[in-house]
């Protein structure tokens, strides 16, 4: 009985493209909130120095009291153009999918019902003032990936749209 040979060419690329999805979700999530957190830290120090006063307090509203998370959906929507505009990986589009799902699976099993799940994991229903984390495992998470992947994509199909005339309704080739 013959052995069956295994492509090792093939799995190497397997694992390859494994891993760099596994980057990318990372990045588009905790990568984004972690960036996120040191940009207004920066902004806080740049305040000093000019003699603005921008407290602590203030700076933490601006990345955890606000829902929907505004600051960190930015940060990823800006992330995921930058970096899409060079790599042009179409990973980079799908990196909200896990994200989605593990969201649409809290939502199933949590107490909250009708509407007041929504404004509890999206908006003022639960907030870190409250000692109420719910937000972050949940919807950051979303958001932050949601933001990443949109800007990936609005990248690539910007520069699509720019070699092929600026027609305005091509979708993005896969790389």
């Amino acid at each position: 009985m013959p052995e069956k040979s295994v492509d090792f060419a093939s799995s190497k690329t397997v694992r390859r493209a494994i891993a760099r999805s596994t980057l990318h979700l990372l990045l588009g999530t905790i990568g984004i909130v972690l960036l996120s957190d040191v940009l207004i830290g920066t902004e806080n120090s740049l305040a000093q120095i000019w003699n603005v006063s921008v407290t602590y307090k203030q700076a933490s509203w601006l990345l955890t009291e606000i829902p929907g998370f505004p600051v960190q959906a930015a940060v990823g929507l800006l992330l995921g153009f930058v970096l899409g505009k060079y790599l042009k990986r179409r990973y980079m589009i799908w990196t909200w999918v896990l994200p989605f799902v593990f969201t649409c699976l809290i939502l199933a099993i949590s107490p909250f019902h009708g509407s007041s799940i929504f404004v509890h994991f999206f908006g003022t229903g639960c907030s870190p003032r409250n000692h109420c984390f719910d937000q972050f495992v949940v919807a950051l998470p979303l958001i932050a990936s949601s933001a990443y992947s949109l800007g990936a994509w609005l990248s690539i199909w910007t520069s699509n749209a720019r070699k092929n005339g600026a027609k305005g309704r091509n979708i993005p080739q896969q790389v």
